[in-house]
């Protein structure tokens, strides 16, 4: 459990929207003692994604599956923690690297965009990939920064059940002008960042957002928003920066508080 809290803290000191692909893995989750099973789903341009399915413990399996889409640097083992809490709370935890992270293909990758279409199509694919083969009840997805504007725009082609959500972009311009005041650089966006703010109005999807109240990129404004379009949205404030939920909402072990909002909203 310590190499865990280790990884959480590498995670939060990870710089928001610079993709930095890590392809060297800092654990891999028999050395940490979690059982998984590791598969390897070709998308439909013929790239491999290095994937980790994290079991529920016996016992206590809620037929539910949360792929976790991580946001811009590092690979997925930097989410095993995360990935075990949601296997000790009864959920199945799915892992996957983005094309030119981790193991999976190789892929050209700027540093200044802000995402690439082509992660969506990874996505969209470990998305379906899952619900045909864990054929649990339900599938969704625990997206982070960058992550969500993979999974609304993923959403387009993939339904879901359920989606979770911290540090939730409601626009890709407004964020690129928030980044460029802040740190006086440019992000380069891609084509269906023309379109995503039509997705993200469209989506008829039940959603948690966790936000930080001290966000400067993603903000409680943003949140609220996102929330208010639908009465099946929920939204969890926190007094923290970007992506800090984890570590805020902590009361007797790391991310407790947090993953208690995780459960309660499942269960509804």
């Amino acid at each position: 459990m310590k190499n865990l809290i280790l990884i959480l803290l590498i995670f939060l000191d990870i710089n928001c929207y610079c993709i930095k692909p890590e392809k060297n893995y800092s654990s891999l989750p028999d050395s940490l003692g979690i059982p998984f099973q590791h598969d390897t789903i070709i998308t439909p341009d013929n790239y491999k994604l290095n994937c980790w399915i994290i079991p529920p413990i016996k016992d206590n399996d809620k037929k539910t599956t949360i792929i976790i889409s991580y946001p811009d640097a590092g690979n997925m083992a930097d989410y095993l923690y995360q990935a075990a809490m949601l296997s000790q709370i009864g959920f199945t935890a799915v892992l996957f690297d983005y094309r030119g992270f981790g193991r999976s293909s190789d892929f050209k990758i700027t540093r200044e965009m802000l995402y690439y279409d082509e992660f969506v199509t990874d996505l969209a694919t470990v998305i379906k990939w899952t619900k045909t083969n864990l054929k649990n009840t339900k599938t969704g997805v625990w997206g982070l920064s960058m992550g969500t504007i993979i999974t609304t725009l993923a959403t387009k082609t993939e339904p879901l059940d359920f989606f979770i959500a911290e540090g939730y972009v409601c626009s890709p311009d407004t964020l690129k002008n928030r980044y460029k005041r802040k740190f006086n650089e440019d992000i380069i966006l891609p084509k269906s960042s023309e379109t995503y703010t039509n997705v993200l109005h469209d989506i008829n999807l039940k959603m948690l957002v966790f936000v930080g109240l001290k966000d400067e990129f993603t903000t409680d404004e943003d949140a609220k928003r996102i929330v208010g379009q639908n009465i099946k949205r929920q939204i969890v404030e926190f007094d923290g920066k970007h992506l800090h939920g984890l570590w805020v909402l902590t009361d007797k072990s790391t991310g407790d508080l947090y993953f208690k909002k995780i459960m309660d909203f499942l269960a509804d």
